[in-house]
């Protein structure tokens, strides 16, 4: 495997917004590459991108652990019930409320109109939605996490730095971008790869990942169920190419999104790495050959209809 024009950019050069911009659109991630590996090449190539639950929330977390600075400047916490006992929050309560007062003509309206027949009737009472409201229009621009989510991840972000021996992880850089060219056999087909390194400190690549389970036996399958290993391999392998040297094995630091959000560094092993390898490139030929044949899909053709694993004897 050869490499050539390896560059990187920090966090201040290029944001994680233009690390996926148009711009950098023909470089092959690794997320890109397991899904098409796992999967059929169409799923990587054409399926539409949707933001999960679990990967907002991991992107959240990320931001809080490693910028926090910029956590603070993304996003803002909306209020909830618990936070105002006394104010009323839905309109089936506000509605109720009003009854109890004997006000008429509340029953078709909602939203706004209902706020302001209770202001009228009790300046001090306060509705829920109208404090979220105002709480939005402060924080216009940042982008608001419930309140059970942003005080769960405040939770998971001071428990790592509460710990010393984890909080060193987000020294040095942090979402470095590496973008490289790698030809894998001949030096004439070329691919364009690119990664993001949560951490990078003195050789060390750390990825953080949030899970509901960090527990040894328990994380070491979801890093294989969710394409850890080729993700990291390529990680590695083009912070290698920028260093010119071997680097240390890359570490997962796992922390469970479960109170009392256990946190647990894992070495991955050299097995590992070079399993990931093969898979990352076998998943590059599968797209040299869909990009020459035009054929995105599972083969084609008639398939014989296979056995589940469990059924056969």
């Amino acid at each position: 495997m050869i490499f050539k024009n390896v560059k990187s950019f920090n966090r201040k050069e290029l944001t994680n917004e233009e690390y996926h911009a148009e711009e950098y659109r023909d470089y092959l991630s690794g997320s890109y590459l397991f899904k098409l590996f796992d999967d059929c090449p169409a799923a990587a190539e054409f399926a539409e991108h949707k933001e999960t639950q679990a990967l907002h929330f991991g992107t959240a977390a990320h931001t809080a652990f490693l910028e926090p600075e910029e956590f603070e400047k993304e996003y803002f916490r909306i209020p909830c019930a618990e936070d105002y006992p006394d104010a009323l929050p839905t309109d089936t309560a506000i509605k109720a409320y009003l009854k109890d007062l004997g006000v008429k003509g509340y029953t078709t309206k909602k939203g706004q109109e209902l706020y302001s027949l209770v202001a009228k009737c009790d300046p001090n009472k306060k509705c829920l939605a109208d404090i979220v409201m105002l709480e939005k229009q402060k924080n216009e621009g940042k982008e608001g996490l419930t309140a059970k989510v942003y005080d769960q991840v405040m939770l998971m972000r001071d428990t790592l730095f509460a710990d010393p021996s984890y909080a060193e992880f987000a020294g040095g850089d942090i979402e470095l971008s590496i973008f490289a060219e790698v030809s894998l056999d001949d030096g004439v087909t070329w691919n364009k790869l690119k990664v993001r390194l949560d951490m990078f400190n003195n050789g060390q690549i750390t990825d953080y990942k949030t899970t509901g389970d960090a527990s040894p036996a328990e994380f070491g399958k979801s890093a294989h169920r969710y394409g850890y290993w080729p993700k990291m391999a390529m990680q590695y392998d083009l912070a290698c190419a920028l260093a010119d040297k071997e680097l240390y094995l890359p570490i997962l630091l796992a922390q469970s999104k479960n109170s009392p959000y256990i946190a647990q560094a894992y070495r991955m092993s050299k097995e590992q790495i070079d399993s990931g390898r093969e898979q990352y490139q076998s998943a590059i030929r599968v797209y040299n050959e869909c990009q020459k044949s035009g054929f995105w899909a599972y083969g084609g053709g008639v398939q014989e209809l296979q056995t589940p694993p469990w059924l056969q004897q």
